[in-house]
């Protein structure tokens, strides 16, 4: 099996660079802040605090966004190497919220039941994160396919044969006609007035304030609205790309990816022949079927109230997925024509002719002293262009990102020629979007500023402490929460910044708030742990983002060593062409990863060579891709399985378990197999007092799913009773944790699932993966006997390890037919026991059991038959025994039942016994070796 290239540190670090120890001090900071937020704001089951209600008055659908926006970017702080912590608060406050807005009746079923798509797509990002960060969860996924499908041909908000989206508002209800389910009456709010009027060709209105102080003037208005802009399709519904591109990741079915081409294709169509991007599309699918023809008074669209600022990162969104899924370019086209249309008409203005949006730019424009910048119109309506701001450079720079078109380049340098402000100024800012840095990041990557990194670390840092400062000293009644007139309270004191990590470490600006997906030019994994992010105590910085010369400096600043795994592209969709370390030379790697492996106090700079949009885009971890090498449990060749140390069988002596545990360890023996069920407890018990606890510490796997239910008196008269639930599984590995006087465990098996498949898709699988991510446990998997039931776990799951007893031994293939093949393709380790099928492959004689049962005589015949054969050769029946499974390349390990030193002993010397190629040929040809597995 091809193993993933790797590449290792050799140079020292003598002093640490201040952006590397910066980097892990903002890190450590976010750690803690987090944690502030949650405990200020949130009940125990993850609600935020708040005793008001939403859905009613003159916007009764709006405000779902913000309960999900103050943790929209957790996940992705634990994608990039926070506290694992972090993931189960931020799923735990996905799902207390979600259970919060559904008693509001703002949700049904999970999903909200229908409003624009700039806000729920901002809504929607801290789901789209969990996925990324978690895609085995059973209920995102069931969810994701749910939701998407609603957009899909027969689900109720699409229309196939128009190819629109059948109107503005959207969700689990079906298309919510309109703005407001109460009676129509324009939303007049002092927060709305400086936008203006919707419509500014409605007869008999032409001032934002009459409808003011003239309710039958605002329902009449209202009306209209409903009619003009409530119906049909709108440009911002292109963030709806991003669910069906999610759902894609998630599941692989083709059917997403088809509809997002073919809907982004229908607004490519719509601009064929025009100037301007059109923001609407009609019932029937034309434009302006519902304003009078016109391109322009789509709900978020170009007259109101944002113009640009919603239409420009819509179409980036929709673009930018359909690249993703096809490969093709063109698709970028939607992007650019909201940019260039607008910079048709771009002029020098002074900062106080900017209009609607010039509070998000004062902190640039402070210093600038009666000069005037480059600023587009972002709005059009009857009476042309108008509402000039500065052009976000975010949008151009995230698109010349993903195309590396020259031209894309040349449009940013065009901002930067025509800004008067000073591009490499980091301001200590803080948006909603947690953005706002894309300038100085340009700049740093252009060799113009070169002290980017400890600039913007500081100021996150600083940032950081600010709103822990703001949390802390909160006047708000922690009791009550804030009312539904204050609910961006939250999102304003969200203390989690990413910006910083994500330009620094990946080489990526921040995600398009209005419903994209997270994207990263490099990727990491932490291969010692099994986990998405940096190693603790690893920096990283990304100093070139070029495909064909990607720089990535790597410093290991600890006191051992950390390997990772460097992957290309959120979703593993680029190649890694070559590699060059150092001032080395370049070298193939011809490969989605690349390990690195850094040596304490370490440091190495790479140079990669990419080759973009290459391979299926996907959210599997690199754990799960053939040949990787991020074992997440470096496994070794033998072990010792402690059953028999429980009493299977016959009893075993304090003194012997003593002197198998020493005599295992003398020998070097470093993993050892138990389970609760091993004695009730008692092969735990014995581990826990025998085991040493320093380093190099053994490698322990325990067992969940079946729990101990103490009686009265002796031991004996404790049960075992099956237990799936989350907390069943929880409190299973805490009692073994405490047996074992360990605080975490290598690996935990799902044991003897075989009658339990829908336990263990609800809780189970979903438990366990949540404590490996929690840190608790370092792999999980599932230890069976039978290889049917468990291939179909592997083939759902893809779990990091399995354990498979008694199938795969020289007088039982079943393994070896579907089992392994399939964990060698989805690189799940495979550990064997059982090899000698009970104690007739160590001694075949008529006492001997055979599958924990009596041995037939036809079973006695074969392994005395297999005995002979080695004997032709020198070999103990026990050394092929042994040996045997490691002819499969999925194979890691094999553990060995034994109740005494000297078993002990034996096992050890058969393991080392050389095997030559001819024996297992002889054994092939009798029968007791797959022809398969000598191929080659």
């Amino acid at each position: 099996m091809t193993r993933t290239p790797t590449v290792r540190a050799s140079r020292p670090v003598t002093e640490a660079p201040d952006w590397a120890r910066l980097e892990r001090e903002l890190f450590a900071a976010q750690d803690v802040a987090w944690r502030r937020f949650s405990d200020r704001y949130t009940r125990g089951d993850g609600r935020l605090v708040f005793t008001d209600r939403l859905g009613q008055g003159l916007d009764d659908r709006d405000g779902v966004d913000d309960f999900y926006e103050p943790f929209f970017n957790w996940p992705t702080l634990y994608l990039l190497g926070g506290d694992p912590a972090i993931l189960a608060a931020a799923r735990r406050h996905w799902q207390g919220v979600t259970a919060q807005l559904t008693e509001m009746g703002m949700l049904r079923d999970g999903i909200e039941r229908g409003y624009d798509w700039f806000h729920q797509g901002e809504g929607l990002l801290l789901y789209y994160a969990l996925c990324l960060a978690d895609p085995d969860d059973a209920a995102l996924r069931e969810l994701g396919l749910r939701f998407a499908d609603l957009y899909l041909p027969g689900g109720p908000n699409y229309d196939p044969v128009h190819r629109v989206i059948r109107a503005p508002h959207t969700g689990a209800d079906g298309p919510r006609y309109g703005f407001v389910d109460s009676d129509t009456y324009f939303p007049w709010s002092p927060a709305l007035r400086p936008y203006g009027l919707p419509l500014d060709f409605v007869d008999g209105v032409t001032d934002f304030d009459q409808l003011a102080g003239d309710p039958h003037r605002a329902r009449s208005y209202g009306r209209e609205m409903d009619r003009r802009m409530g119906r049909g399709d709108t440009v911002v519904n292109l963030a709806v790309t991003s669910l069906a591109t999610n759902a894609y990741l998630l599941s692989g079915e083709r059917r997403y990816a088809d509809w997002v081409l073919d809907y982004v294709m229908a607004w490519r169509d719509r601009l064929t022949g025009r100037e301007v991007l059109p923001d609407n599309a009609g019932s029937t699918g034309v434009v302006g079927q519902h304003l009078d023809g016109r391109w322009y008074g789509g709900h978020y669209g170009w007259a109101w109230p944002h113009g640009l600022h919603s239409v420009a990162p819509a179409t980036l969104i929709g673009a930018v997925n359909a690249q993703l899924l096809s490969g093709d370019p063109g698709y970028l086209d939607l992007a650019r024509n909201p940019l260039d249309a607008t910079l048709a008409h771009a002029s020098a203005r002074r900062p106080d002719q900017m209009g609607t949006l010039a509070g998000r730019w004062r902190p640039q424009l402070s210093t600038m002293d009666g000069e005037t910048t480059l600023m587009v119109p972002q709005r059009h309506n009857d009476s042309g262009w108008f509402d000039h701001t500065v052009l976000a450079a975010a949008w151009p720079i995230t698109l010349w990102q993903v195309s590396r078109d020259p031209a894309d380049r040349d449009r940013i340098e065009r901002l930067r020629a025509g800004a008067s402000w000073d591009w490499t100024a980091v301001h200590p800012q803080r948006r909603k979007e947690e953005a706002g840095h894309e300038e100085p990041w340009y700049e740093f990557l252009a060799g113009r500023n070169p002290h980017f990194p400890e600039r913007t670390l500081r100021a996150a840092l600083a940032v950081t402490a600010e709103r822990v400062e703001a949390i802390d000293h909160d006047p708000l009644d922690p009791a009550t929460g804030p009312s539904a007139l204050d609910i961006h309270h939250w999102q304003d004191r969200n203390p989690v910044l990413t910006e910083a990590l994500l330009l620094l470490t990946t080489g990526s600006p921040q995600v398009l708030y209005n419903g994209g997906l997270v994207r990263l030019h490099l990727r990491y994994h932490d291969a010692g742990a099994g986990r998405p992010g940096l190693p603790a105590d690893v920096a990283a910085l990304v100093t070139d983002t070029d495909p064909g010369h990607t720089v990535v400096e790597l410093v290991n600043l600890a006191a051992a060593p950390r390997a990772l795994i460097v992957q290309a592209g959120t979703f593993a969709e680029h190649r890694l062409r070559t590699v060059a370390v150092d001032d080395g030379p370049p070298r193939p790697v011809e490969a989605r990863y690349l390990r690195v492996e850094l040596p304490a106090r370490s440091r190495l700079r790479l140079a990669l060579a990419l080759t973009p949009r290459t391979e299926s885009p996907t959210y599997r971890a690199p754990r799960h891709d053939p040949g990787t090498t991020m074992t997440v449990v470096e496994l070794p060749r033998l072990g010792i399985g402690t059953a028999p140390l429980g009493g299977l069988f016959s009893e075993v002596s304090e003194a012997d378990a003593a002197a198998t545990v020493a005599t295992a360890l003398s020998a070097g023996v470093r993993l050892f197999d138990t389970a609760p069920r091993y004695g009730h407890g008692l092969a735990e018990t014995r581990l826990g007092a025998l085991l040493p606890t320093g380093e190099p510490a053994p490698i322990v796997s325990t067992k969940v799913g079946w729990r101990l239910r103490p009686g009265t008196g002796a031991a004996a008269s404790t049960t075992v009773v099956p237990d799936w639930s989350e907390a069943g599984i929880r409190a299973s590995l805490r009692d073994s944790l405490g047996r074992l006087n360990r605080s975490t465990v290598d690996i935990v098996y799902l044991h003897d699932p075989d009658e339990f498949a829908d336990e263990v898709a609800a809780t189970g699988y979903p438990t366990v993966r949540r404590l490996r991510d929690e840190g608790l446990v370092r792999a999980i998997g599932f230890g069976m006997n039978n290889c049917g039931p468990l291939a179909d776990l592997v083939e759902r799951y893809e779990p990091d390890v399995v354990l498979i007893a008694g199938r795969l031994s020289l007088l039982d293939h079943d393994a070896a037919d579907r089992l392994l093949p399939l964990c060698q393709r989805l690189g799940t380790a495979v550990v064997v026991g059982g090899v000698f099928n009970t104690g007739l492959l160590a001694d075949p004689n008529p006492a001997a059991m055979f599958h924990y049962r009596p041995v037939p005589a036809e079973a006695l015949a074969r392994a005395q038959l297999c005995r002979a054969i080695c004997a032709e050769y020198d070999v103990p029946l026990a050394a092929a025994a042994i040996q045997f499974p490691y002819l499969h390349p999925a194979v890691r390990s094999v553990v060995v039942g034994c109740r005494s030193a000297d078993e002990v002993s034996g096992n050890v010397r058969a393991a080392a016994t050389p095997v030559p190629d001819e024996l297992w040929h002889r054994l092939a040809g009798a029968g007791f070796v797959p022809p398969s597995l000598l191929a080659g």
